[in-house]
């Protein structure tokens, strides 16, 4: 994304960069990986609300990282998380609440079962947040693999109206899915 302001008539003042990275991996035992590193900076010196230490300008409030290890059905099958630099000495707790996640599968239900099972103090909010995003990139690693193998083509079902441009009304569906397309009503 551009760093122009979408206003370009107001000026801004930076506060804070939060960068979230995700890579996907196809390991040599047949497992896949799916990693994120989520890092927090700010321009200026920083001193978090404990106060007992001064985090330097562009220096990392939070730098974690997770990765997760799945296999050919999105199901999890380990998790390690890391904390590389972390605001407060309680969170250094944070990476191991992951290990609750294995066995869950990373396709329907995950973001509401990782929302629960990581809600709170139960784990850590920047680690837990990660999991959406972290699923979809998992998916996206996987399709490539899929379509190799001949899934994912014409033939398979879409998830129909799950975004914009999967619309039961949308072009997409027309022609790449006809079986799913349903032209919209005329509505004038």
């Amino acid at each position: 994304m551009s760093h122009e302001p979408i206003d370009a008539s107001v000026t801004r003042e930076e506060l804070h960069t939060r960068q979230i990275t995700l890579q996907g991996w196809k390991r040599s035992d047949g497992l896949y990986e799916i990693e994120a590193r989520l890092v927090d900076t700010k321009p200026f010196e920083f001193r978090p609300v404990s106060g007992d230490r001064v985090i330097g300008a562009r220096e990392p409030i939070h730098d974690m990282g997770v990765r997760i290890v799945y296999d050919d059905t999105m199901t999890v099958r380990d998790v390690k998380a890391v904390g590389n630099a972390l605001p407060y000495g309680e969170c250094v707790k944070g990476p191991a609440t992951l290990k609750s996640l294995i066995g869950l599968s990373m396709t329907k239900g995950w973001t509401a079962e990782t929302r629960k099972r990581l809600a709170g103090a139960a784990s850590c909010v920047h680690l837990a947040g990660l999991m959406t995003p972290m699923a979809a990139a998992a998916f996206q690693t996987m399709v490539v693999l899929r379509i190799e193998r001949g899934e994912g083509g014409h033939g398979h079902k879409p998830n129909v109206d799950s975004c914009i441009a999967y619309s039961r009304h949308g072009e997409l569906m027309r022609t790449r899915y006809p079986a799913f397309y349903i032209a919209k009503a005329d509505t004038g």
